[in-house]
């Protein structure tokens, strides 16, 4: 028996679309707000220029966010190899905008760093919280406010 050309197309096309929905992906991932930036691994420098942080010292601890406002920079740490990944959330006043700046560098003693353009003047909100693959696990501080 044959198989019309326009029935196979429909039954790739379906299964073609079955596939691309079931598959995991990391463009499924779901962080906080709108922009999401992977960081790059980059320290800290040795300055303290218009450095707003959250850090928490001690080897069980999970990290700190850094928001430097004289480049509109995020640094994050994760201090922990626990398989969550760290992530400064953060939201400008009035939530015009809304994002994370994730490490997803692998652990012990990492740090991204993610660079964004804000508008200078307004406060930003910034927080550090754990991910699981793009699945939201706890904050770990409260929101620190600083001016961009």
């Amino acid at each position: 028996m044959r198989v019309p050309r326009r029935g196979l197309l429909f039954v790739a096309a379906v299964f073609g679309a079955a596939m691309t929905l079931l598959s995991p992906s990391a463009a499924l991932a779901e962080y906080h707000g709108s922009e999401t930036d992977y960081g790059v691994a980059r320290g800290i420098p040795d300055d303290d220029k218009y450095r707003t942080c959250i850090i928490y010292l001690g080897s069980d601890s999970p990290g700190g966010v850094c928001f430097e406002s004289g480049g509109d920079y995020f640094y994050v740490m994760d201090n922990l190899v626990d398989g969550y990944a760290a992530v400064a959330e953060w939201y400008t006043e009035g939530n015009m905008r809304a994002g994370s700046c994730v490490n997803k560098l692998g652990g012990h003693d990492t740090t991204a760093f993610c660079n964004k353009n804000f508008p200078e003047g307004d406060y930003i909100y910034f927080r550090l919280a754990l991910y699981n693959s793009g699945d939201y696990v706890r904050a770990v501080s409260g929101w620190k406010r600083a001016i961009i």
